[in-house]
């Protein structure tokens, strides 16, 4: 009896000091790695903090002479034989680049700095760095595709976190969430899309100003204000435009440096849209003279554009049209489609102004801009790669996730079931979840597709009659202003007796085609019979209406139909135009079918107002 209590004593010490030798290993194994990854985080510290001072000071003196400051790195790159101060004296020549406007240059250097720095061990938070910079680079020339991948090379790094990136950036979840929203609203903003940008925003107006570090409070202030730009706030815009100035100030101030004076453009824009008109000029010369200075041949026409929307505002049309001329060749010299199709319709808008006016021209280079613009970035394609990086950071957290678990295994096998056991639930209940909002979202898809199915067209995709009626009536009823255009297809009793109803369907989807492609979300087009269609222009001007009607009516003139290989024919439309006038909805529509019919009996392609 004694010798069997003796050794379940035994057993059961042997077992605790099993245990306690375990533990011990545990921790001292522990304390190993920590040392280790620590040593990693002051070796990264070091050299990030390295290469952000020398991109600092080259930065200091390229903005003073940049033309000096590249052949200097030029010189020093040749020297040099550590890689990654091959790669930040690569990085530096690209920035340089960036200000003279070079991009091919400049995507040259870039690439060059992100092989040094892939080939050093120790150069992920320089590259981290390089993908974040790069980022900036391309939303500036509003390459958003290119913007958008490097700013989830850099998520992507931050979020995988193997040499503690975060820690060495001192970035927490809030500074990542508020550079993704900062580059969103940017992005919308820049093209118009305002339910998207104020979505952004409100995210952004979460967090306090006050309370950022100096870099990422400059980036918020700045898509801030690029947001209250577009929405056209011009008390907000004027206080973000002074906010943004005043912080450039205090950075000039600490940094010897002088880049305030190229936000003096903000300042400029800011006065324009309040029509305080007195010291536009001032500002508008000061930014000039430092882009001048420093060789910026790309911000410049920024400074042409705001000189032309001056001299407009002061009725001087010839001057505004030399610097709209000035800044739509710069931008089409720099291929930048965005802002070239936007300069294009600036100077279409004073096209009344002139006797002898070359319209042809400048409609060609908006569409031919507008065209461009969105075939490289869709807004499509920057959705897609929005909800990507979105992804992102469920997707990488379940990675993390796998990741630790591996590891855990092989370092506490005492710990393997309780582990497994909650990653695996962890990843079942985030599966059934993400399924059962699939499916909602599936099923809701779903029901709103059949209602717009049922609600358009089968043919032209435009408004059935009952359906746009309902929505008329809605407009009426809300007292609503809006214009109508009553269009038809000239001749095409001919196109069907002579090629047939097939060829007549198929001239329908593209005239169709034409009349979606030129209306914004807020108008809507009805179907109103064989081939008339009536088009609904809603958040608009008489003026604005009327040229969009024209412009349709222009391109279907010279558009040429192809119906079979090497067979095609010339349409033309005709219409009525005419503003709400409080009249019943079938008496309106009368009034203005009267206008279309005053159009066929004069001739044809053209439109009665």
């Amino acid at each position: 009896m004694f010798n069997k209590k003796y050794k379940v004593r035994t057993l059961v010490l042997i077992a605790i000091i099993v245990m306690i030798f375990i533990l011990a290993v545990y921790i001292l194994f522990n304390n190993m790695e920590k040392q280790k990854v620590n040593h990693e985080i002051e070796v990264q510290k070091t050299i990030l903090d390295d290469t952000l001072k020398f991109l600092n000071i080259t930065e200091k003196r390229a903005v003073k002479g940049v033309d000096k400051e590249i052949e200097e790195l030029k010189e020093q790159y040749k020297s040099n034989n550590d890689l990654i101060k091959q790669g930040n004296e690569l990085q530096a020549l690209a920035f340089c680049y960036n200000i003279k406007g070079d991009n091919n240059e400049a995507d040259k250097y870039y690439d060059m700095a992100e092989e040094k720095y892939k080939s050093d061990k120790y150069g992920k938070a320089p590259l981290c760095n390089l993908y974040m910079e790069r980022s900036e680079y391309y939303l500036d020339i509003k390459n958003y595709s290119e913007g958008l991948k490097y700013s989830y090379k850099f998520i992507e790094m931050i979020k995988m976190d193997r040499v503690r990136l975060k820690e060495i950036f001192n970035y927490n979840e809030s500074d990542i969430k508020l550079n993704i929203y900062a580059n969103f609203i940017q992005i919308y903003a820049e093209n118009s899309i305002e339910d998207k940008a104020k979505k952004y925003f409100n995210e952004i107006e979460k967090f306090d100003e006050e309370k950022l570090n100096k870099d990422m409070k400059i980036k918020v202030l700045y898509s801030k204000l690029i947001y209250y730009e577009m929405i056209k706030d011009k008390e907000k815009l004027e206080e973000y435009s002074n906010k943004v100035y005043e912080s450039y100030k205090s950075y000039d101030k600490e940094n010897g440096t002088d880049i305030s004076d190229g936000m003096a453009i903000n300042l400029a824009i800011s006065n324009l849209e309040s029509n305080k008109l007195d010291k536009v000029l001032s500002y508008l010369k000061q930014a000039e003279d430092f882009f001048n200075r420093v060789g910026d041949n790309r911000n410049i026409l920024y400074v042409y554009r705001y000189y032309g929307d001056y001299y407009v505002k002061i009725k001087d049309f010839k001057n505004a049209k030399i610097y709209y001329d000035k800044a739509l060749d710069g931008f089409k010299a720099n291929n930048n489609c965005v802002d070239a199709a936007k300069q294009a319709k600036d100077i279409l808008a004073i096209k009344y102004e002139f006797k002898d006016f070359d319209y042809k021209k400048y409609y060609d280079d908006y569409l031919e801009n507008s065209e461009k613009r969105f075939s490289e970035d869709t807004i499509r394609n920057l959705i897609s790669s929005i909800v990507d990086i979105n992804n992102t950071v469920n997707e990488e957290k379940l990675e993390a996730l796998q990741r630790e678990k591996d590891a855990i295994l092989v370092k506490n096998n005492f710990k393997n079931s309780l582990l497994v056991v909650l990653i695996l639930s962890t990843v079942i209940m985030t599966i059934m979840v993400k399924r059962l909002f699939l499916e909602i979202k599936r099923r809701k898809l779903s029901e709103e597709k059949l209602k717009k199915l049922a609600n358009l067209d089968y043919l032209t995709k435009c408004c059935t009659k009952s359906f746009g009626y309902g929505k008329l009536k809605k407009l009426i009823d809300n007292k609503e202003e809006f214009q109508m255009a009553m269009i038809d297809i000239d001749d095409f009793k001919n196109i069907n007796d002579k090629f047939g109803h097939i060829i007549g369907d198929t001239v329908l989807k593209q005239i169709s085609k034409i009349l979606i492609e030129n209306i914004t979300n807020d108008d809507f087009i009805i179907r109103f019979g064989g081939e008339e269609f009536i088009i609904v222009f809603r958040e608009k001007t008489y003026i604005n209406s009327l040229e969009i009607i024209n412009n349709i009516r222009y391109e279907i003139e010279r558009k040429t139909f192809k119906y079979m290989p090497n067979k095609e024919l010339k349409i033309s439309i005709s219409g009525g135009f005419k503003s709400y006038d409080g009249s019943e909805i079938d008496v309106f529509i009368e009034k203005v079918d009267k206008l279309l019919y005053k159009a066929k009996s004069n001739g044809k392609n053209k439109i009665e107002i």
